[in-house]
This record gives C-alpha cells, structure tokens and sequence, in this order.
C-alpha cells in the first residue's frame, strides 16, 4: 500500500516526505480494511434481513388487520376459536411436513406396546401416532433421510376431519400421549 502511495505522490510530480507518503498509506490500508470489511459482513446482514422479512411483514400488516378485525363481528370465528383453528392446522401441516420420516418399525413397535397396555381403540390410535410423530420429528432435526419403507396408512389416522370439535378432540388426545411419550425412559 504504501508502495502504491509513493508510485501516486512520484507520478503527481511533487516530491512530499516520507511522512505524508506513510499517512497516504495508511488512509489507503484503511480503506483496503473497510472493503474486506464490508465484504465479510455483506452476508450476515443479508440473512439477518432474511429472517427479519417476515416479521416485519407481520407488523406492517398491524394496521389493516386491525381495521378488518374492526369490521368482522366477534363470533365463532374469532378469539381462542380462531386461535385453536391455526393451532391444529398448523400441527396437521407439520404432520404432512414429517410424514416421509414415519418409519414402519415405530409404529409396529408402538402398537404393540399399546395393545398390552389394552389401551382403548382411540387412545392406542393416538399413542401410535404420538410416538411416530415424535421419532419423525427427531429424525428430521438429527438430518437423518426420510424413511425407506412407508407407513401403512391403517397405522395412523391422521385424515383431517369435516368436524372441528372432532379433530381437536383427536389431537388433544395425540398431545397427551405425546406428554406421555416425553416422560417414558
């Protein structure tokens, strides 16, 4: 750098000293050291940008949801209904999302232990769903690959049905054997 400065000073025609051909230098490293700077930092601000884009989306949308949710009486639609209708459709979203990594063996496994506990036929249903789901979603975070052989589809019943009450109902269910399921050995 401070080669190129006395090369610019020599060319200029003007003979300076050593000191400004050093000061030159130095401004010139700094510069060097703000680019590679800028460089490295480039891509982390991108993927904070990335992360952030959602999230200010869902901010930015603050102002016309509110004045819709003005506008749409309160009914069966809204508050903890509402929020319960997300909740489920996003579990049987994530359920669709884990369905390659529902392995044959678990579920085999799961029914058994759930036949000698002579578990109900909706409790054992949800038993074997629970521990599938669990070991689908363990398998997924460890970026194990999705499952060669497929599930059979008698082993869960994860069809989403018509009625809400009765989907809710086969989910809390699961929830609770997944509770279980976390607190076995």
């Amino acid at each position: 750098m401070a080669r190129s400065a006395i090369v610019i000073v020599g060319a200029s025609g003007t003979h300076v000293g050593t000191m400004v051909t050093t000061i030159i230098g130095f401004l010139q490293g700094i510069a060097a050291a703000i680019g590679i700077g800028a460089l490295a930092v480039g891509p982390v601000v991108t993927a904070t940008s990335a992360l952030c884009r959602s999230w200010l989306a869902y901010q930015r949308l603050q102002p016309l949801w509110e004045a819709v949710k003005e506008s749409v009486p309160d009914g069966s639609g809204a508050g903890i209904r509402q929020r319960l209708q997300r909740r489920v459709t996003e579990i049987q979203a994530a359920e669709q999302a884990l369905s390659p990594y529902w392995r044959e063996d678990v579920a085999a496994r799961a029914q058994a232990v759930a036949q000698s506990a002579t578990l109900g036929p909706d409790l054992e249903q949800a038993f074997i769903e629970a521990t599938v789901v669990l070991d689908a979603a363990s398998a997924r975070r460890r970026g194990d690959p999705p499952a060669t052989e497929l599930l059979a589809a008698d082993r869960t019943d994860t069809s989403t049905s018509n009625d809400p009450d009765a989907e809710v109902a086969r989910l809390v269910l699961v929830s609770q054997a997944v509770r279980q399921n976390q607190r076995r050995p």
